[in-house]
């Protein structure tokens, strides 16, 4: 008698919200391992949890308390979504046009974003993107302001918004 492991449920999008970031005293490949404090939303649950990631030495500042990554959730890890950052392309768009819907995820409002992303080499290409912001982060999304994202070459009208979250 064969007995099969349940399948796990495919996994639920969210965000984790940074609380804190310390240095592991370790790194992997010139990349120093950061600890994460993460406070993570998704599929109608909250909860805190850790991370450990290497971070490339120019993306180090990026990972500070407030900062809003997506993740992946299933019912046993937190998967940390960064594609698009840790191999992705940064860059900077500039808030065309955004609205706020109405549904609101967890304490997150939606928001509607079109954006004009400038490529580093000056090119640029607008796009429309939709992520559950906290609400303290509405505050920094205005039109006209600019934004830090990242998009993959392959992919790129899909981008990730870095947002601060002021405390």
């Amino acid at each position: 008698m064969r007995f099969r492991a349940r399948p796990e449920p495919a996994p639920l999008p969210g965000l984790a919200t940074v609380r804190a970031v310390r240095h592991t005293g370790s790194s992997v490949r010139g990349r120093p391992r950061l600890r994460l404090a993460l406070t993570v939303d998704a599929g109608g649950r909250r909860f805190d949890t850790d991370a450990v990631l290497e971070v490339p030495l120019s993306e180090m500042s990026l990972l500070r308390p407030g900062v809003v990554l997506p993740v992946h959730c299933t019912a046993r890890r937190v998967r940390l979504d960064l594609d698009r950052t840790e191999r992705g392309v940064a860059a900077e768009a500039v808030v065309r046009w955004f609205a706020v819907p109405g549904p609101v995820q967890a304490g997150r409002p939606l928001v509607l974003l079109g954006l004009l992303v400038i490529r580093p080499d000056g090119s640029a290409f607008h796009t429309r993107t939709e992520q559950y912001l906290p609400a303290a982060a509405l505050g920094g999304v205005e039109v006209g302001c600019a934004l830090r994202v990242h998009y993959l070459l392959s992919t790129e009208r899909e981008v990730v918004v870095s947002v601060l979250v002021s405390a």
